[in-house]
């Protein structure tokens, strides 16, 4: 398929999508009461005044309404100030776990995690970093893999020196969603940074392509077949059944095609995109499914767990307001206070977060900056295959992993396991983990 033909399909697709988001934006968000609509936006900002404070004064910024946790920033080489959140002790230890958010999250969505009590003695020091960009990050220039992946590398890099002692240096990378996806590429394509990756509801590109041309090549001769004879409908009922998985793809991934559209487009239509999150916090979220269905509707206002989860969720995505960003006390860098300000109805300059998909950060070549070649490939190096064990946990959706007591109990066994092997993992858990070391898992999307 020529690249032109896949560009017309693509606009037409994300158009498509595009249409039939903003009409279900009109509906769901235009219909909501106002007395609704201001009882969220009071509950958010709640939120993000409890994520976000970082008024306690230095060295260390302890939050206060998030016990036993602690903001910290990291200064990289650009000047750039990454974000990120502290579990437990800064003491050195033994390992360091390094956790990485996705779309259109922040450290917030590994909150679980980095409270949770079964983890106290691991002897583990746990972080959650803010990708740039999100959460209380600096912003990029440009979010193509050159940027993107040397900052998170940089990241590491210095997060290791903070944490560990030179006598023991194991580093885990845990990814998630868009930080699954970088975790990947950095655990195939540099040496050295990370002793073991963890990759939850994530893909990786070559196998991604991989999947979908061997589809391809199953349909395309049965293609060709009803080509030479048209009104043998059996040749494009097999090919259509053949390309099943990448029909499927296509319409899960059919936001990816929206979110390419010209920026003009998204620009005119941005009440789309307040859908699509609203859609990535509600939709799998057992903390707002669980409960029942009236969102904001309850005999006692002051408590809904329906409409608190769902502030919650937004305020991970929205980072900081104005208020935490700007307050005295606060060190959040300058890029990180001029977004707050971009939208009272959407904060978070979503426009610029959707680069993440803009740029070719999922597949397009990168190189390590010079001060970071130590953690370069050899040029003999197949930059496709893992450089230290990487597993994965299969079926976790966006949120189940994270909020779902199961989900939970495997995630927490899973990185005892990933520290100290020797307590090994019992029958019940280890069905979650897909251990894929130094190959390509070839199943079809699983």
């Amino acid at each position: 398929m020529s690249s032109l033909m896949i560009d017309i399909f693509s606009f037409i697709y994300g158009t498509i999508t595009l249409a039939v988001f903003w009409h279900k934006a009109v509906i769901s968000l235009y219909g909501r009461p106002q007395k609704q609509v201001a009882d969220l936006y009071t509950s958010t900002r709640l939120e993000q005044n409890r994520f976000w404070d970082m008024t306690v004064p230095s060295p260390h910024y302890r939050a206060p309404l998030l016990p036993g946790l602690r903001h910290e920033l990291v200064t990289l080489s650009t000047g750039l100030k990454m974000h990120y959140m502290e579990s437990l002790s800064n003491t050195k230890t033994r390992t360091l776990i390094v956790l990485i958010h996705g779309f259109p999250d922040s450290w917030c969505i590994f909150h679980p995690l980095l409270s949770s009590e079964r983890l106290v003695d691991l002897e583990a020091d746990i972080v959650a970093i803010d990708l740039p960009g999100f959460g209380g990050s600096d912003d990029l220039q440009n979010y193509g893999p050159d940027a993107m992946l040397n900052a998170i590398t940089e990241t590491i890099h210095l997060l290791k020196q903070r944490y560990l002692t030179a006598e023991a240096t194991k580093c885990i990378v845990v990814g998630h969603d868009w930080g699954g996806i970088i975790a990947y590429r950095l655990a195939a394509e540099t040496i050295g940074l990370m002793d073991r990756a963890c990759m939850i509801n994530t893909a990786y590109a070559p196998l991604m392509k991989a999947n979908a041309n061997a589809v391809l090549t199953l349909t395309k001769p049965h293609l060709l077949a009803w080509r030479k004879a048209p009104f043998t409908i059996q040749h494009l009922l097999v090919a259509w059944t053949a390309a099943e998985p990448l029909r499927a793809q296509l319409l899960k991934s059919c936001y990816i095609f929206m979110l390419n559209l010209p920026l003009w487009m998204l620009r005119r239509n941005t009440i789309t995109i307040e859908y699509l999150l609203d859609l990535c916090h509600t939709r799998g979220n057992t903390s707002i499914t669980a409960v029942p269905p009236v969102l904001f509707e309850t005999s006692n206002p002051s408590n809904n767990p329906r409409r608190d989860a769902f502030a919650q969720a937004r305020a991970s995505s929205f980072g900081p307001g104005h208020v935490e960003s700007a307050v005295r006390g606060a060190k959040y860098g300058h890029s990180v206070k001029v977004r707050s300000r971009k939208s009272d109805r959407l904060p978070g300059d979503w426009l610029q977060r959707i680069r993440l998909y803009r740029e070719g950060l999922a597949a397009d070549d990168w190189q390590l900056v010079p001060h970071l070649q130590q953690y370069a490939l050899p040029r003999s190096h197949n930059r496709t295959t893992f450089k230290c064990p990487v597993v994965e946990l299969k079926d976790a959706g966006h949120w189940p992993m994270l909020d779902s007591e199961q989900g939970m109990e495997a995630m927490v066994r899973t990185m005892w396991w990933m520290v100290r092997p020797e307590y090994g993992l019992d029958s019940a858990f280890s069905s979650w983990i897909v251990t894929q070391k130094n190959e390509i898992n070839t199943k079809l999307y699983g």
